[in-house]
């Protein structure tokens, strides 16, 4: 498995917006990428700064949807306002474990 992380500075007064925009726009339209796995948003209001992360099942698939997701990165900014990409990096995810009691 992939993942692409995208550090995003919002401004404290651009969280609430990430989080809704992510939700409600970005994340749907990444779901209908073939080998999209999930997807993780984290947000720190103290810094002002937001981290996407999207996991794909291959390097193949990510490769395959990295332009159409540098696009919806680049809306996702836009529509923030006053926000800036500091960082878009892609890594090998080497483990990810889930508790027991945290499967339903």
């Amino acid at each position: 498995m992939y993942t692409r992380v995208s550090t995003i500075n919002t401004g404290a007064q651009g969280i609430d917006a990430a989080i809704h925009d992510f939700k409600e726009v970005t994340l749907p339209q990444v779901r209908d990428f073939s080998g999209f796995e999930r997807a993780t948003l984290l947000v720190s209001r103290e810094k002002g700064m937001v981290r996407l992360l999207a996991y794909w099942d291959s390097r193949e698939a990510l490769d395959k949807f990295a332009e159409a997701m540098d696009g919806l990165r680049d809306e996702f900014v836009e529509k923030i306002g006053n926000a800036m990409i500091v960082s878009v990096e892609t890594f090998e995810v080497a483990l990810d474990e889930v508790s027991p009691s945290a499967i339903f």
